[in-house]
């Protein structure tokens, strides 16, 4: 019997067919490990070997913005693998979101930028865009509305956001010109189903439906 993460296993061991006497006796195995997977729309984590649910580990950074009415308790961000990562992941409506984060959960003390920010992500920006407190409201400018995640640097003090995740190509004799919007599954995991006439296509995927950030590959 094979172990889960909550229960010890055991090995085969075999016995005489004639007398039944054990020949070689069964052995525990101990449990294994939890594989967890985390959800930062939700603020859990669930392992795919057992379906285990824990909530993920809050920080005392908030992100309030005017997609919670400036709420500066109300949207604590999440502990990540990495120990100066905070991450958070919000569904927001389409326009300019303003936002600011704060180390303690109150105005004493918040970080801003000046800037119009633009979906950004690590791959294609290292530095982010950097806060201080001296920097008035984030102003973030959101061309779909889905699920934008938020990462934020305590070590320097950067930003990154990214989200609006869709397929974009000649999909069925399309012009490059529909964007075809994922829908979020938890996970980090975007979906969506496209009834597909018969033909070769090209397609990429993008965010916020814009070409800021772009992703593709070739198949051979």
């Amino acid at each position: 019997m094979a172990p889960t993460c909550t229960k010890t296993g055991l090995t085969e061991g075999s016995h005489c067919s004639v007398c039944d006497v054990v020949l070689v006796a069964q052995e525990e195995i101990p449990t294994v490990a939890h594989n967890f997977t985390s959800d930062y729309l939700k603020g859990t984590k669930t392992c795919s070997n057992c379906s285990t649910s824990q909530n993920l580990v809050k920080s005392t950074y908030t992100i309030a913005g005017t997609f919670n009415d400036w709420n500066v308790s109300d949207t604590k961000m999440y502990k990540t693998e990495d120990a100066n990562i905070l991450r958070i992941d919000l569904q927001l409506a389409k326009g300019t979101t303003k936002f600011k984060v704060t180390p303690a959960g109150n105005w004493n003390t918040s970080y801003g930028n000046n800037g119009i920010i633009k979906a950004t992500t690590w791959a294609t920006s290292k530095t982010g865009w950097v806060m201080s407190t001296s920097q008035n409201d984030c102003q973030l400018s959101i061309n779909v509305a889905g699920v934008y995640t938020f990462e934020f640097n305590i070590k320097t003090k950067a930003v990154y956001v990214s989200g609006g995740v869709s397929v974009i190509g000649d999909i069925n004799g399309e012009n490059w010109n529909i964007d075809h919007f994922m829908t979020y599954q938890g996970n980090g995991v975007f979906t969506v189903d496209i009834e597909m006439k018969k033909g070769n296509y090209l397609y990429k995927v993008r965010t916020n439906a814009a070409w800021d950030n772009s992703w593709g590959a070739n198949f051979s």
